[in-house]
């Protein structure tokens, strides 16, 4: 599906509580959403259970593909994709809060046909959320580049030795909260400061919170805030789609619909919540458990 530009000036806002309880297939905290508008992929990260040597098949596996459902977003990655192409060395963070589409951006920033012929196929995306320490990052930026490392050698020199070697390269470190909010946060410090300064690299963060890693000079997509909420037009267009393999009779301009995307805060992730839900549950029934919901908290 192609991007759809954003088609409203109402913007989805609202109180977003906790969802639905016939949501039940749908575990949020703890858990991050790999790709929104395809296979969905829900992965609880938990300490104990990281592997000690991080694998090539390790990030592979943990790497989703560019969603098909991505409404309301074209023009953030238009920006990106100018940014990079017209720029030597930029490093962009595409912040916000969990569940916004992040990780989303960042994919179909990399699979712009502009941003894969300036890097010749150097673009190595990371998914920083199986990372846990500044070793472990460091494997997965060995691993993602497909670096042998020979006894005796240092995996950090190495990968700084090639990228230093390359003419450009565009690094995505998704789900960088992981590592940064670790006890090993100054060495992540120090380590994400020395690869942005590196003149032939070109850095993507995603990361929830509003500010970016580091001393380092982040162009913070979208604005100070982070990523936007999707408007209300947008927000129909990401329903409807998510919801497409139903037999769901809903008319676009179902006020029902539109006080539930309200509500909704403009989140993808809760867009997509409520699509798969309107598939067994009417949307009158929607609205009622969201209020009786709300009125608990």
């Amino acid at each position: 599906m192609t991007p759809l530009d954003n088609s409203s000036n109402q913007t989805c806002t609202g109180n977003q509580g906790n969802f639905f309880p016939e949501a039940r297939d749908f575990e949020i905290i703890g858990s991050t959403i790999n790709n929104i508008g395809g296979n969905v992929n829900y992965n609880t990260y938990l300490q104990e259970r990281t592997p000690k040597e991080i694998t090539a098949r390790d990030l592979l596996l943990r790497t989703p593909q560019a969603p098909a459902v991505f409404t309301g977003r074209s023009n953030l990655v238009t920006e990106a994709v100018n940014i990079l192409c017209e720029t030597n060395q930029v490093h962009i963070a595409i912040l916000g809060a969990g569940g916004i589409g992040k990780t989303s951006v960042a994919l179909h920033i990399m699979e712009n046909p502009q941003i894969k012929g300036k890097f010749a196929g150097r673009c190595y995306f990371i998914p920083c959320e199986m990372l846990l320490d500044a070793t472990a990052l460091v494997q997965g930026l060995v691993q993602a580049i497909g670096l042998q490392v020979t006894k005796g050698k240092d995996s950090l020199k190495l990968s700084l030795d090639y990228l230093k070697g390359c003419q450009r390269v565009l690094l995505t470190l998704d789900n960088f909260e992981t590592p940064w909010n670790s006890k090993d946060q100054s060495d992540i410090k120090n380590l994400i400061e020395m690869i942005c300064s590196l003149k032939s690299l070109a850095v993507i963060v995603t990361m929830r919170g509003i500010d970016g890693p580091g001393q380092i000079k982040w162009h913070k997509l979208g604005g100070q805030s982070g990523l936007p909420a999707l408007e209300l037009g947008p927000a129909k267009e990401a329903f409807f789609s998510f919801s497409s393999d139903g037999d769901i009779t809903i008319e676009k301009e179902d006020p029902i619909l539109e006080r539930l995307l309200i509500q909704m805060d403009g989140m993808p992730l809760a867009i997509l919540i409520i699509a798969q839900l309107a598939k067994r549950l009417s949307l009158k029934v929607l609205m009622e458990q969201w209020i009786a919901r709300r009125q608990q908290f």
